[in-house]
């Protein structure tokens, strides 16, 4: 998984770079999407007209009675990890595909079925995969997503035949899959507003219905920044698709939840985060980011909660439920009904006991951490070293109380030389809380800004209080965080100053630690020498000279580094007195300083941001991408399987799994005749496709696990009745 928490990654610098460039610079003047309609393949005219084969649009699967197609999203961060290995393994590729060979013209169904785009397709029998790209897949302004996805023929044993990010897929009983790209901007472009208008005003009837694929769930994520994205989005499906569109899923959001549309005069109808095997009201919003590379918190919805305009409920109450009222209590509800949290995985109760173990677990899971919580920790106080008052005050107290009062005191007053007095512990100081501030706002704190008594009626205020509160007041309450989470960093680093000052100053009364000055180890290893190890030939003395004083100086300074504890005694003394010191000595001072304070200052450092991540996410509802991305938990896993029935209904199936198996071996039947190694077989009718099975270590014993498939459970069902005409 991605250190994101890693300030030592060049991945995750360039990553950053990459993201700027391509957010500031090429988003705002090109849009790589315009560009695929100049390079479509039979997309030539003014005003086209889609058609199968024409690299946008796709039909070959409406042939048939039913279908079994699935969706996942947000498998891993990298391409290697999340797509080529992760399908090749599952379902090897067919012979003629040749890794790293680009594919110019599509699909690369071998030579056997070369025949027109269409027509190849409705020959091929095998598995087919579309993709749309994501956020990540836009930080490099979708390169790498052409370079694997469009311009390959493959994805492990399922076929590509998309050639452009977005596109159309016609299914049987009249369902489409629109697969929709929103970039980094969140919304679609015109000609691929146009695309799609065309497709619902020539290529679908009345009675057919639509699929939204997209990466980013709006109906969540504008409800929680208190945005209004999609604009273009929201016109294609209030305009051309006219009320066809029966079904929004998206990823990026690490977990399961699914929103259906309910009326407001049900009486005694209720929606419960407890996943029901029943079936479900038509239509919904699930959210199905559940394979992604880390958890993300399930909201909880509050019992007088409802999603409004946007389809969410806010964090409430353990044991809450949602009720629904009889009328719509605000004009910006949608008419006749609201759309309510319906099922969600891991449940709430799951995802707060994850979030716990930010206390505990934060630096254990992010140990490249400590490089930015050290350093920052000692820029802090490397200007107010040495401590010189206060401290003699405070071993000298006659009770606890004087004492505790008078420590008080030294740190009150080293918090002043720092903001009066220093320069580089200023400024340390003013770069935490830049960086507090700003990561603040991209957690969501104070992103809804001010809010009248009248809009906090709004059904998108209600929840539990100290969840809205956090995302209400804009900069100010953005500030008030940020101040707190500075403040708590800069009271632990001037304490934990006071404690090794303490301590120093300790073993200097007690022990007479630094009393002889410098080298004093060095001293009492020649007296020991010159006693126990005579030298009356003087072989010392020649050594010294041939060797041009390296002998007997490595010993000495080798000995002076191994002493720390009395070059910092020695030193500190000095600079208590008003002596300067040279370089030398002062980089072992600091430098001595520095080894100890980072004993001391980086699990504290983990310590109060675990702190913080935890009480964000727990308490306040915000933070919750950066909470559980520090946790990088791998279970928890799940995707969506949907069936369209001979009736012409469609069924959702989200599949859910607890515990990801965490050692695998190769499969003995995989290599065997008929298994998915079997080059004479193509994977998709090997009785052993999958390369991998899970074991299990017991006894010392290593013994095969169970299967991934065996251990998932259904976790929500959704019905969703196909559209019929209506006979006058």
């Amino acid at each position: 998984m991605f250190p994101w928490y890693s300030g030592t990654s060049a991945d995750l610098l360039k990553t950053l770079f990459d993201l700027m460039v391509s957010v500031k610079v090429f988003l705002g003047r090109f849009d790589m999407r315009t560009m695929q309609v100049a390079t479509a393949s039979e997309w030539v005219a003014p005003d086209p007209t889609p058609q199968d084969g024409d690299g946008f649009t796709f039909e070959h699967l409406a042939e048939g009675r039913e279908l079994w197609f699935d969706f996942c999203a947000d498998t891993e961060e990298t391409y290697r990890t999340r797509l080529f290995s992760l399908y090749e393994a599952a379902l090897p590729p067919p012979p003629h595909v040749h890794k790293g060979h680009l594919v110019v013209n599509k699909p690369d169904v071998g030579r056997g079925l070369l025949c027109h785009k269409a027509t190849a397709l409705r020959r091929y029998e095998g598995p087919s995969s579309f993709a749309i790209p994501g956020n990540h897949d836009w930080i490099d302004g979708l390169e790498t997503f052409s370079r694997h996805i469009l311009h390959r023929g493959w994805l492990g044993g399922w076929l590509l035949p998309q050639e452009k990010s977005y596109w159309a897929l016609r299914l049987p009983a009249g369902w489409w899959v629109f697969g929709i790209d929103l970039a980094l901007v969140d919304d679609i472009d015109t000609c691929q507003y146009k695309y799609f208008a065309r497709v619902a005003e020539t290529r679908m009837a009345p009675t057919d219905q639509a699929i939204l694929i997209m990466h980013c769930p709006r109906w969540l994520v504008d409800w929680f920044w208190g945005t209004d994205t999609a604009n273009n989005l929201r016109h294609l499906v209030r305009g051309p698709l006219r009320g066809r569109a029966r079904l929004a899923v998206a990823g990026d959001l690490h977990f399961y939840m699914r929103h259906s549309f309910q009326p407001y005069d049900a009486p005694g109808a209720s929606s419960s985060l407890v996943p029901s095997a029943a079936s479900t009201p038509a239509g919904g919003s699930p959210v199905g980011g559940s394979p992604g590379s880390s958890r993300a918190p399930t909201p909880r919805p509050d019992a007088s909660a409802p999603a409004g305009v946007s389809p969410t409920a806010g964090f409430g109450r353990p044991g809450a439920s949602s009720g629904l009222r009889g009328r719509s209590p605000d004009p910006s509800c949608p008419p006749g009904g609201e759309y309510r949290c319906a099922a969600a995985y891991p449940s709430a109760q799951q995802s707060e006991s994850i979030g716990r173990r930010n206390l505990h677990m934060f630096r254990n899971m992010n140990t490249r951490f400590d490089v930015i919580g050290g350093a920052l920790y000692y820029l802090l106080v490397v200007s107010v070293l040495p401590r010189c008052r206060h401290l003699a005050a405070v071993l000298e107290a006659p009770d606890w109380g004087t004492g505790l009062s008078l420590l008080l005191g030294a740190a009150a007053d080293t918090v002043s030389d720092i903001f009066l007095e220093s320069y580089v512990s200023l400024l340390a100081l003013l770069c935490m809380a830049a960086l507090a501030l700003g990561f603040a706002a991209t957690g969501g704190i104070g992103a809804k800004g001010d809010a009248t008594a009248a809009d906090r009626q709004r059904p998108e205020f209600k929840g539990r209080g100290l969840a809205v509160r956090a995302r209400l007041g804009g900069f100010t309450t953005r500030f008030l965080f940020a101040s707190l989470h500075c403040a708590a960093h800069v009271c632990c680093a001037v304490f934990l100053l006071l404690l090794l000052e303490l301590g120093i100053e300790t073993v200097i009364r007690h022990e007479q630690l630094g009393r002889e000055g410098y080298h004093s180890l060095y001293k009492w290893y020649r007296q020991y020498e010159a006693a126990h190890f005579p030298d009356p030939a003087d072989m010392r003395g020649a050594a010294e000279r041939w060797t041009l004083g390296l002998y007997p100086g490595a010993i000495k300074w080798a000995m002076a580094a191994f002493d720390a504890p009395e070059a910092i005694a020695v030193s500190r003394d000095l600079l208590c007195a008003g002596r300067e010191l040279n370089r030398l000595q002062a980089l072992g001072y600091y430098g001595g300083v520095l080894a100890y304070y980072w004993l001391l200052a980086t699990p504290t450092v983990a310590l109060v941001f675990g702190a913080y991540l935890y009480i964000c996410v727990n308490w306040f509802g915000v933070h919750y991408d950066e909470a559980f991305s520090s946790l990088q938990v791998p279970d928890h896993k799940g995707f969506l399987r949907m069936h369209i029935t001979p009736a012409g209904d469609l069924e959702i199936f989200s599949l859910g799994l607890d515990t990801v198996p965490r050692a695998w071996r190769e499969d003995p039947a995989w290599r065997a005749p008929g298994g998915g190694g079997d080059a004479g077989v193509p994977g998709w009718r090997a009785r052993h496709p999958s390369r991998w099975v899970p074991v299990e270590v017991r006894g010392g014993y290593t013994l095969r696990g169970t299967p991934p498939e065996a251990a998932l459970k259904v976790v929500d069902y959704l019905h969703v009745p196909r559209q019929r005409p209506v006979i006058v």
